[in-house]
């Protein structure tokens, strides 16, 4: 049987974040129930498909997933368990806003199968928080991750942000301590990235946004590589760093191309090569019978170059006889020159200094 990951979006939140650029709502709670049901009719619908596949890792995505009734992701959990093939240890993950937990909503996660999860952590000082939008201070990341653990959790995530409003070296630098202390099994660490329908976006447009220089955006990311390094977390993707066998096996999924279905309002699915997306609206995304918008049957050379760039933005890089082309060689040849692209016997990888200029390496395969 192959493998299959699959991605459920919940859009709910409480309150949207100032750099959100993702399909979510807040003040939305009333439609809950009928999403949910939407949802689960969409999951229903893909089963006959994925007979010959074994499901290997679930990711509650959104929004905030940890924001509606845990109830409610039990119930979406019992439907993919009598209707689809789990592999027999899948990696099934939540992400949590540490401000919208509690200890019997992460129990009820625990019953219903939930294994790992994913908290959107971002910084550890208040007055960043409250500047990016977060709903949470710090002392609920702790009491949530306590709880958690105390709950049987033993694979957790955090997320880090840096090169946010205000943010200095020294708050990434402190944000880190805290992070290796507490010890997840898992940290991603993400730069800002402005987009232009958010409140950040109007206020760089409005030229009221302070952020970092790019040299000190680019001093806080080797700082955060040098420190997760040196306290046993091993970078294996651009922003991703894990413990020992803790690599989060349903982005891995993503990156090396593994088939997944994508369930709910603007998810993207992409299933024996061919790639669609659905309904945005929360409304739409209900009421329709149809979900896809979109869908586009990938040719072979969309899925080799895909197959590279993906590949490449893990640290282990791509095997060598992907690049067989005459093109890719030059390409290859003239990154290795600029120092960007580096060999070993088998596979081709990006240098340090190409993962801070990866977009660049990146466009050559296209």
């Amino acid at each position: 049987m192959k493998n299959l990951a699959i991605y459920l979006h919940i859009p709910f939140c409480k309150k949207k974040c100032k750099y959100c650029d993702f399909n979510s709502y807040a003040g939305k709670q009333e439609l809950v129930d009928d999403y949910m049901r939407a949802l689960v009719g969409e999951i229903l619908s893909y089963a006959k498909a994925a007979n010959d596949y074994l499901v290997t890792s679930v990711y509650f995505g959104g929004g905030t997933p940890s924001f509606i009734e845990a109830k409610n992701i039990a119930d979406v959990m019992t439907v993919l368990r009598e209707n689809y093939c789990f592999s027999i240890s899948p990696e099934v993950t939540v992400e949590a806003n540490p401000g919208t937990i509690s200890a019997e909503k992460l129990q009820r996660y625990r019953e219903a199968g939930i294994n790992r999860l994913s908290f959107g952590v971002q910084a550890v000082q208040d007055e960043i928080l409250k500047e990016i939008g977060r709903i949470h201070r710090f002392a609920d990341v702790e009491k949530g991750y306590f709880e958690a653990r105390k709950a049987g959790f033993e694979n957790i995530s955090f997320d880090l942000m840096f090169g946010l409003p205000k943010q200095t070296l020294k708050d990434v630098e402190e944000s880190l301590e805290v992070f290796i202390a507490l010890g997840p099994e898992h940290i991603s660490a993400y730069s800002l990235k402005v987009e232009e329908h958010t409140v950040f976006g109007r206020l760089q447009k409005e030229k009221k946004l302070i952020l970092p220089s790019e040299e000190e955006e680019r001093e806080m990311y080797y700082l955060v590589k040098k420190r997760l390094k040196s306290a046993g977390y091993r970078q294996y993707e651009i922003s991703n760093f894990a413990k020992e066998g803790r690599e989060s096996q349903h982005n891995l999924a993503y990156w090396k191309r593994t088939d997944y279905f994508g369930f709910g309002a603007g998810a993207a699915s992409c299933f024996e090569n061919c790639r669609c997306s659905n309904e945005e609206s929360l409304e739409g995304y209900i009421e329709k019978e149809e979900k896809k918008v979109y869908e586009e049957k990938l040719t072979k050379e969309v899925i080799h170059s895909e197959t590279i760039i993906l590949g490449l933005r893990l640290m282990e890089g791509v095997q060598k006889e992907l690049f067989f082309t005459e093109k890719e060689k030059a390409a290859v040849k003239k990154l290795m020159n600029y120092g960007l692209l580096q060999e070993d016997n088998e596979r081709i990888s990006l240098t340090e200094r190409g993962l801070d200029l990866a977009n660049q390496v990146f466009v050559e395969f296209i």
